[in-house]
């Protein structure tokens, strides 16, 4: 018997997550902003509609690759909410300085050893992804 695939719908709306969460934490301010912090207001980064379109294409390719390798190796997240899923995916790999409580960590209708596993795993992976430019007015974010 095969081991059970993400769908496509189910990635896109991974990714869509992790691409907000990154927007949230990791947008580089506007030129204009005289507060250097990065991130933006939630409000704002939901109206986006952010996904694998808002990115260029070496880097869609990349964090769709990336996305595919998490959850293929783990057919227990395709029971799981995929917006869920690429939230708290994005969090686990920021490290502890992100938003304790959102990681898999924080998700208590897991076993606690498959929670801590889930984050281990997204901390561990090879792909890293960091301060991204966010154009509001085009809806597209680009990793810098």
């Amino acid at each position: 018997m095969s081991t059970p695939r993400p769908t496509d719908d189910y990635l896109r709306a991974f990714c869509a997550a992790a691409l907000a969460e990154t927007a949230w934490f990791e947008a580089l301010p506007l030129p204009a902003d005289p507060d250097p912090t990065r991130g933006r207001e939630w409000e704002a980064v939901e109206v986006l509609g952010l996904g694998l379109h808002s990115l260029p294409d070496g880097q869609r390719e990349q964090f769709l690759a990336a996305a595919t390798e998490f959850v293929s190796a783990r057919p227990e997240l395709l029971d799981q909410n995929p917006t869920y899923v690429g939230e708290a995916w994005w969090i686990a790999q920021r490290g502890p300085d992100a938003c304790p409580g959102r990681d898999f960590d924080g998700w208590e209708d897991l076993a606690p050893e498959l929670r801590h596993r889930l984050d281990q795993a997204a901390r561990r992976s090879t792909y890293r992804f960091g301060a991204v430019q966010l154009d509001d007015a085009a809806a597209t974010v680009r990793f810098v």
